[in-house]
């Protein structure tokens, strides 16, 4: 895609893996948004962890999806913020790209 002709914009999830009280990756995220809302090909979707109780199974009964996954499928890319826990990101985030 040629950033400078481009028509269409790309989606880009950002996903806040952080879901505890006192974290930083809220405002991480929105420094994140707001740089991004300066570049005018970026349409950038903030998905909040925080904000959706998603499932700890595997699989949804009745086979429906979370309530980010369709967010997830519109995006052309993603970006995450998240802490590091015991070199490795937190369970909410674990169980989101799940």
């Amino acid at each position: 895609m040629d950033i400078n002709s481009a028509t269409s914009s790309l989606r880009i999830a950002l996903l806040v893996g952080s879901v505890r009280d006192d974290r930083l990756a809220g405002t991480l995220a929105a420094w994140v948004q707001s740089e991004a809302s300066r570049i005018p090909w970026v349409d950038l979707d903030v998905v909040d962890l925080v904000e959706h109780d998603l499932p700890m199974t595997a699989m949804n009964p009745g086979g429906g999806s979370s309530s980010i996954s369709g967010r997830l499928h519109e995006a052309d890319g993603f970006l995450i913020v998240t802490p590091e826990y015991n070199h490795s990101f937190p369970a909410p985030l674990k169980n989101a790209i799940d």
